[in-house]
């Protein structure tokens, strides 16, 4: 170990290039103490992971239709369409290996006090990172 090396490994190896596409992988939990009967979706989800995923979710439309309504400026934010783009959105990342999408408050405020005023900003704030 050199001088300036950390006492611990921060990653492992990582894979260069993109990810593979397709559809994401999904599979429900087997009951095994039953007769060989699998769990319905809502047990599975229930039994796993509680209601956490659904108040992630509604707190994740929430924000966003909470960062609509604060800057856009004298426009009628329609809750369903931002859920309907929210939700769009994440389904279509998940066949890329995306991250899930949701809005952001203070780039949001950032991008406002700089003046930004189209979609372009993010595209630049993203190449300059």
């Amino acid at each position: 170990m050199t001088e300036n090396s950390p006492l611990f490994r921060l990653t492992g190896t990582v894979k260069g290039g993109f990810p593979n596409t397709g559809p994401p992988e999904f599979a429900l939990p087997y009951n095994a103490t039953t007769t060989a009967i699998q769990l319905s979706v809502l047990d599975s989800w229930n039994s796993i992971l509680g209601f956490g995923p659904l108040t992630i979710g509604v707190i994740g439309i929430l924000q966003n239709v909470a960062i609509s309504k604060a800057f856009g400026t004298n426009q009628v934010v329609d809750a369903t369409q931002e859920m309907l783009a929210l939700g769009a959105a994440n389904i279509v990342g998940s066949f890329f290996s995306a991250m899930p999408v949701s809005g952001s408050f203070s780039r949001s405020a950032v991008n406002k006090a700089s003046g930004v005023r189209t979609p372009f900003g993010g595209l630049y704030t993203g190449k300059t990172i």
